[in-house]
């Protein structure tokens, strides 16, 4: 609703930059603060009526909003709008008319939606492309504005569920009835997968630091998604990975397996990954625990990782 009625707002402000019967093409933007990308911008052809030339008719606003300032100085526009709940919100925004055939201008817009804070960027330029009949904006103008900000939206939402954007889905379920249960529906099965791929979710979650807020939106059960992938690591000696998801009987499996073996040696075998993620526990050959990563610990690492390294290229 406040998505539309800010760009029906700024559809409707080209009109005071353009003389009679001029057909002028408008480009539309809009950006805001938190969405993961920016909104596809608009383009739409208005025919525009005259006598609104520099009067307080090129802001038009919503039945709950009201403009509270509008001032001119030279070829520049300037303008407030305050909009009450439940789109309740502030908005500065000017227009600038670039010779006969041009202008640009933008909306800023804060407010409150549904308990969510938005602040919101709208930038439009328009240009004059040739001569029609005022008349023509009567019947057509709301409809083409209509489904273009229906397509907008619907790009935007297919947007929010190949990303499994989550964080503002909620506040757009009025515009996308469906973009919960689309985006949750390949989340689950998203998890479903990586749960028989444990180097998989291990990946994901080091990619995405949201995952577990993700698997919580939709209603995955983390717990048991953690516990598969253990059992597909242990299943494949994923190492690195019973590490990340086996928990204590991963570092009784490295006591197993690492303790009484020196440095050198357990870093080298299969299950150096392991002994790596408990080298604070684990008791090597000779006493102590194994040296800390820095100075020559490092360099042995980097030649060990070297070695496991084309290690895989010929198998175990």
């Amino acid at each position: 609703m406040i998505k539309r009625s800010l760009l029906a707002l700024c559809a409707c402000l080209v009109a005071g930059a353009a003389t009679a019967d001029d057909k002028w093409e408008v480009t539309t933007s809009m950006e805001m603060a938190g969405m993961p990308f920016q909104m596809p911008a608009t383009k739409q052809v208005l025919c525009l009526a005259p006598g609104e030339q520099g009067s307080e008719k090129m802001v038009p606003v919503d039945k709950n909003c009201k403009l509270k300032s509008f001032t001119q100085s030279g070829n520049t526009s300037r303008f407030k709008v305050e909009c009450a709940p439940p789109q309740q919100m502030t908005g500065e925004g000017e227009i600038t008319v670039i010779g006969k055939e041009s202008y640009k201008g933008q909306l800023r817009a804060k407010g409150n939606m549904q308990g969510q804070a938005f602040d919101m960027k709208i930038s439009y330029a328009g240009k004059k492309i040739g001569s029609c009949a005022a008349s023509e904006n009567t019947v057509t103008k709301a409809k083409v504005q209509a489904a273009q900000m229906q397509a907008q939206v619907g790009q935007s939402c297919k947007q929010m569920v190949d990303g499994m954007t989550w964080q503002l889905a909620d506040q757009m379920a009025s515009s996308c009835p469906t973009l919960k249960a689309d985006l949750c529906k390949k989340a689950k099965a998203e998890f479903s997968r990586l749960g028989n791929d444990a180097d998989g979710l291990r990946n994901f979650q080091e990619e995405r630091q949201d995952w577990s807020q993700l698997a919580g939106y939709c209603g995955v059960d983390t717990a048991a998604l953690q516990a598969r992938a253990c059992t597909n690591a242990k299943a494949k000696k994923l190492w690195g990975s019973v590490a990340t998801f086996c928990g204590d009987e991963a570092e009784a499996l490295a006591a197993a397996n690492c303790t009484g073996r020196s440095y050198t040696v357990i870093m080298m075998s299969e299950y150096g990954p392991l002994c790596e993620a408990y080298k604070d526990k684990v008791v090597v050959a000779g006493g102590g625990t194994a040296p800390a990563s820095g100075g020559s610990a490092a360099k042995l690492n980097q030649a060990i990782d070297g070695i496991n390294k084309l290690r895989g290229l010929f198998g175990k």
